[in-house]
């Protein structure tokens, strides 16, 4: 569980394949929306993809989640199936990662599986 005070989280999916094409896709087929934002105790949930439990490769996907001043955001991930560690203990498959976004500023917060 991640509790941040006051601004703007940007929660950054990054949905890695080991492939031979190297591009990008910006994911436009999660059921939750791009922008969630707080409203006292409302919970919104990022769902999986809309073709089930697929999405494409190499895809990068971003949800902000913003908030008034004075609330705290609480990111909790209930459950999470991606890929894990290498045996080198290098993260080189799926990804999470969260950044707190502050005054114009983004600061890295954590990654799981985790670096």
């Amino acid at each position: 569980m991640f509790d941040f005070k006051k601004g703007v989280i940007l929660f950054h999916l990054y949905l890695l394949f080991v492939t031979s094409e190297c591009q990008r896709i910006y994911c436009n087929e999660f059921l939750s929306p791009k922008k969630l934002i707080t409203r006292g105790s409302r919970v919104d949930v990022i769902q999986l993809p809309l073709r089930g439990d697929k999405y494409s490769r190499n895809q990068l996907c971003e949800w902000v989640i913003e908030c008034k001043e004075a609330e705290t955001i609480v990111l909790e991930v209930k459950m999470c199936s991606i890929q894990d560690r290498d045996i080198h203990g290098q993260c080189n498959k799926d990804y999470v990662n969260i950044f707190d976004v502050r005054n114009g500023e983004t600061v890295f917060m954590d990654r799981f599986p985790s670096v």
